[in-house]
């Protein structure tokens, strides 16, 4: 029998979260990406002085802090986070606040030790990688929401954050001296473009449940390109005119580059939280024979 579904409540796009919640979203990826990347470049690559490694390490527990510092913000009070650990089984917002908890204890360790043991790295990048999986799947299982309530989400932030961390981390170096390495280039070039592939699947895939597509084309046309593809192009540019021997010119395309995908993937978070949030709204499925035919039988009681 033909079907139909009755809107009782129709989706709506609605902010359930605030810009605390971007700022928490977008600074939190970022710092665990860019403690990645800081890990594999001292562990592989040529060691560095211990000025040189609180240097480096220092900066992604100081951005993790921003973000857990505004979501206290979103939650009223800063006492009520401590309530955010009690639903460990079930909750993944409990489980990124044990996991951010767990690299932020062990980033001391990490800046304060003269050569930082691979254990020590090891147990810290997978405390970031776990930060990263449970703020993905945080709003992955916000099954209210239809824009965030697809496996895609969880990929969105593991290139975002490798895209904001190789961008802190190449900012950050540049700025100190050391050069970033020609296979980590790559591999930092590969995320921001995986990150953006990855983006506008996501901000395009078909809604069945509002019957249309969620395209926000202004925010996604500057996010893209503004925010991914022409940064790339810029400190690409860049390490190319230093081989040529330039400075001045290096040095502002790259701190320029950097900035422009630190500032697309927080573009990112701004759309997809409080631009992009679709609330489902209420069906009811509805039997058009079945109704056609009450119709029928009260107009001849009539």
């Amino acid at each position: 029998m033909p079907r139909t579904r009755f809107d009782i409540i129709k989706p709506q796009k609605k902010s359930i979260w605030k810009l605390p919640a971007v700022v928490n979203m977008a600074a939190g990826p970022a710092a665990a990406g860019y403690f990645l990347f800081s890990a594999a470049f001292v562990s592989l690559f040529e060691p560095l002085d211990a000025a040189m490694i609180k240097r480096l390490f220092s900066i992604a527990p100081m951005v993790m802090l921003i973000g857990l510092w505004s979501i206290m913000l979103e939650l009223g009070k800063p006492r009520n986070m401590r309530h955010t650990l009690s639903n460990l089984k079930s909750s993944w917002m409990s489980r990124e606040v044990l996991a951010a908890a767990l690299f932020l204890g062990l980033c001391p360790a990490v800046i304060f030790s003269v050569a930082p043991s691979g254990w020590l790295l090891c147990a810290a990048a997978i405390s970031a990688l776990a930060f990263i999986l449970s703020q993905g799947m945080l709003m992955q299982r916000c099954l209210a929401v239809t824009t965030w309530n697809r496996p895609l989400v969880v990929l969105f932030f593991f290139s975002s954050a490798m895209a904001s961390g190789f961008a802190l981390f190449q900012l950050v170096l540049h700025l100190s001296g050391p050069r970033v390495p020609s296979v980590f280039f790559g591999i930092g070039v590969g995320c921001v473009l995986l990150n953006a592939a990855v983006w506008v699947k996501l901000a395009r895939s078909p809604l069945e449940a509002i019957h249309e597509r969620f395209r926000p084309s202004i925010g996604l046309t500057v996010s893209v390109g503004f925010g991914h593809l022409v940064p790339i192009l810029v400190i690409v540019s860049g390490r190319l005119l230093r081989l040529q021997g330039f400075s001045v010119e290096v040095n502002l395309l790259m701190v320029t580059g950097t900035v422009g995908i630190l500032a697309g993937t927080v573009l990112q978070k701004y759309i997809l939280i409080l631009d992009g949030s679709v609330v489902n709204g209420v069906t009811l499925p509805v039997d058009i024979e079945t109704v056609s035919n009450r119709l029928t039988s009260d107009n001849r009681r009539k």
